[in-house]
């Protein structure tokens, strides 16, 4: 893997330069989507299958729709003991036709995970719910999110979210139509659905569209529903932010530290100029909190140090 640098930072009086390394770009990895339809919720509870998703560096938004709003009290768990569940925005009732039903969005945005990792909504009795899970590998910053809901007859298009680079775009639509249809999510842009829940039915149908983006810039989605019906629209940007390497010398030790999560690998070289001088520091670091410190004594000479993802 090619390891790209954009920051410097030179700390005297050991020529020690540490580095910022370009993360890799945010994308999408696992997803999953459970519902019950209405009167159909034997346990009170509802789960996601289980996700194989990364060990660490991940966003995880979770999307629930409800047919009974006062169950929204109920806020979604994981098995994996991440905490707290934040949820974006307020949430939101179906306004004018099913004010009694709406929908919600939350996040872990910086989600400890693994193998068998599953997604828990509490509900109550005679309630409809669908859950959806969504899992942005190498994500880390909740850049934007925007709501809006858009009526029968309208273009169904999302508000713009704003990015400051690479990016990638998760919508959710969440239909306000009848049982009596078959629904219909199709988005543009660019936009791939990665999952759906459209038949006909007494539930809460929706559909979940994600894109990569590669620069800065402002992007929205328009779903085309067949002009069957409105929907609540939810857009959002996750993005990453670059470790950060340093160094701090006291007497004649020198204490690097860099963060435990996101695993990176320290290296080391005394020649800038040569790409293929870099070498893995082998010492094994302390832990500090959230981060790994190694100390050594103060090199003679010019020293660098980067972070290269593993």
């Amino acid at each position: 893997m090619q390891t790209r640098l954009d920051s410097w930072r030179l700390v005297l009086p050991a020529i020690l330069l540490g580095a910022k390394e370009i993360p890799a770009s945010p994308t999408v990895k696992a997803h999953a989507l459970a519902y019950y339809t209405l009167g159909q919720t034997p346990a009170n509870s509802l789960s996601t299958p289980a996700m194989n998703t990364e060990p660490d560096g991940s966003t995880l938004l979770l999307a629930v729709g409800r047919g009974n709003i006062a169950a929204f009290t109920r806020v979604p768990t994981d098995n994996l003991g991440n905490a707290p569940c934040i949820q974006l925005g307020p949430t939101h009732g179906y306004i004018p036709q099913y004010p009694d039903s709406g929908t919600a969005l939350y996040a872990y945005p910086s989600a400890t995970g693994g193998a068998g990792q599953i997604i828990t909504a509490s509900t109550v009795a005679d309630d409809e719910i669908t859950l959806v899970a969504v899992e942005v590998k190498d994500g880390g910053v909740i850049q934007d999110c925007q709501w809006n809901e858009v009526l029968q007859g309208n273009p169904l298009t999302s508000e713009s979210v704003t990015t400051t680079g690479p990016a990638t775009l998760v919508a959710f639509w969440w239909g306000d139509g009848n049982e009596t249809f078959t629904h219909l999510a199709v988005p543009n842009n660019g936009f791939t659905v990665i999952e759906s829940l459209l038949p006909t039915g007494l539930l809460v149908q929706t559909a979940v569209a994600t894109k990569d983006v590669t620069a800065a810039g402002s992007y929205n989605v328009t779903w085309d529903s067949g002009g069957l019906e409105g929907a609540q629209l939810y857009l959002v940007a996750v993005q990453n932010t670059p470790p950060v390497l340093q160094a701090q010398i006291t007497g004649g030790s020198m204490a690097i530290t860099w963060p435990i999560s996101g695993s990176y690998r320290l290296e080391t070289s005394t020649n800038l100029s040569a790409t293929n001088a870099w070498m893995a520091v082998t010492n094994e670091p302390a832990s500090l909190g959230s981060l790994n410190v190694l100390t050594n004594p103060v090199p003679s000479g010019n020293r660098f140090f980067r972070l290269r993802k593993t």
